[in-house]
């Protein structure tokens, strides 16, 4: 876990973040991999909603399809409001959050309890959203 002011340098340019539901995951898996091949390389999700979970399990299917080249890195990026919230949430929650985040390749903690700081955050952070 790393802080909002330590984290992976992101390329404006090259960042995504999910700020919207979707309703089925080939839509947005789809819309996943358009990303990647416009030049999308970070992606950003809210690690605190199941929609934010939902949006990450599609990039880490799309991340298996990579080549293994630097060019075709995919970041995948969790923030979260406050980590110790975590404890709030239901079990079926808590499973998931954890089995993804362990997949992650970054995790930020911007411990700020804000109404949609994470939104705020990931917006600041990039160039397209979801």
């Amino acid at each position: 876990m790393i802080s909002e002011n330590n984290h992976l340098f992101l390329r404006r340019s090259r960042t995504a973040c999910a700020v919207t539901p979707y309703k089925d995951d080939l839509t947005l898996f789809r819309q996943i991999d358009s990303l990647i091949n416009d030049g999308i390389q970070y992606f950003l999700f809210n690690a605190d909603t199941y929609d934010g979970l939902r949006f990450a399990e599609q990039v880490l299917l799309r991340k298996k399809l990579q080549k293994g080249n630097r060019e075709d890195k995919i970041y995948l990026i969790a923030v979260t409001e406050n980590e110790n919230a975590i404890n709030t949430k239901d079990e079926e929650f808590r499973n998931i959050f954890f089995d993804i985040i362990s997949r992650c390749d970054e995790f930020i903690d911007i411990r700020n309890s804000e109404p949609h700081a994470c939104e705020t955050f990931m917006l600041g952070k990039s160039n397209t959203f979801i």
